[in-house]
């Protein structure tokens, strides 16, 4: 089963699945460490048949790690996503061995953020034989030196600002929000963020992509089909990034959306305000019964979506008439108090990172598509 409209930009790898019925019985209990006071250890839950979603216990992380899947076939595991960190990742391996003995065949890595990237590298120790998988403009971003900024891998310079951001952040927190910021959070944001090498584009002739930007693209071609279970990749178009790789599960009818939905808190930074309104719209022509978010809990109807669109109409509304003046501090001239409202309540703490993670990237990049400017990622 395809979503409706022949209109729309897919571009579709069906990697193949033979799933076993066993695990979907398998008894499912927290990976990573029990005495973990920060709730950075993913827990594992079943999603649909023969697919466990690794996510992380509580609904909100100043250090997030993307939530991970487990989609077991008959010869092999794939992954999508990878960890975020090489803690993360020994995470998922533990994972992945408690279920099964097969080996990881393939990993998709459904954006370049690094709490999505950044464990490939020790998954490929584990498994060298797999295939990563993203989109072109996922594959561009990360073979760039530029995004060290933002993933810094081996780069000890940038290594070093990244964790004097971190270290910034704790000592924020602890005075401002009291037992909010337990001992084994900060051993967390330390430990995940020390230097390692992630050049996951030296990997040559093992990562497909899965298309580029084109409107119309050809599918590309399924290397391993099966009728039982069909995995989908498709590209919808710019949303969170440029190059999200959603993935559908036809026959669990489980869809799974990398940035394009962020939960509870949506995140802003290099979005494309217009596009990603008509990608969260596409989303909604998928019959799912369980929508996996990139971050969050599993969803199983359109709320969310329809709350997300709605928030990002209401920042162009207000910036649309905004565009013309001469002054790039529009932000302060946004009011999303209501919109906010929906997303976090009153709590003061949510408020904050709302502020941050969404609405000062947003309405940067919804300012720039009113004037006809271009949104780079990474900036």
């Amino acid at each position: 089963m395809k979503p409706n409209g022949s209109a729309m930009r897919v571009l579709t790898v069906a990697i193949a699945l033979t799933l076993c019925a066993s695990a979907a019985a398998t008894p499912v209990a927290p990976a990573g460490s029990e005495d973990d006071p920060g709730g950075y250890a993913y827990i594992a839950e079943p999603v649909g048949r023969h697919i466990t979603l690794l996510r992380q216990r509580e609904s909100f992380h100043v250090q997030p790690r993307a939530n991970v899947e487990i989609i077991e076939q008959a010869r092999g595991v794939v992954l999508i996503d990878t960890g975020g960190s090489t803690p993360g990742a020994e995470a998922v391996i533990a994972r992945v061995r408690a279920l099964t003995r097969k080996p990881v065949t393939a990993i998709v890595i459904t954006q370049w953020h690094g709490d999505h990237a950044l464990g490939a590298a020790r998954l490929l120790q584990e498994w060298p034989q797999a295939r990563l998988i993203s989109t072109a403009a996922t594959r561009d971003h990360l073979a760039n030196p530029e995004m060290d900024a933002f993933m810094p891998g081996d780069n000890a310079e940038r290594n070093a600002a990244l964790q004097g951001n971190i270290a910034g952040a704790v000592g924020l927190l602890r005075p401002r929000s009291p037992g909010r910021q337990p001992d084994g959070r900060r051993a967390h944001a330390f430990r995940d963020h020390r230097p390692r090498v992630c050049r996951l584009w030296a990997r040559h002739g093992r990562y497909p992509r899965i298309g580029s930007l084109r409107p119309r693209s050809s599918p590309i071609t399924s290397t391993c089909w099966n009728r039982e279970a069909p995995v989908e990749l498709h590209f919808l178009g710019r949303a969170n990034t440029d190059g999200d790789a959603v993935v559908w599960l036809p026959r669990q009818r489980v869809l799974i959306t990398s940035g394009v939905v962020v939960s509870p808190i949506p995140y802003g930074y290099g979005g494309y305000p217009h596009e990603w309104i008509g990608v969260l719209r596409r989303l909604e022509t998928f019959p799912f019964t369980s929508l996996i978010p990139a971050h969050g809990a599993p969803m199983h109807d359109h709320a969310y979506l329809d709350r997300l669109i709605g928030l990002i109409q209401a920042v162009q509304a207000q910036v649309a008439p905004l565009a013309a003046s001469n002054t790039d501090a529009v932000a302060a001239h946004v009011e999303l108090s209501r919109e906010r409202a929906q997303f976090v309540g009153a709590d003061p703490w949510l408020i904050r990172w709302f502020d941050q993670y969404w609405t000062a990237p947003i309405v940067s990049s919804a300012l720039h598509e009113a004037r006809g400017q271009a949104i780079v990622q990474g900036q």
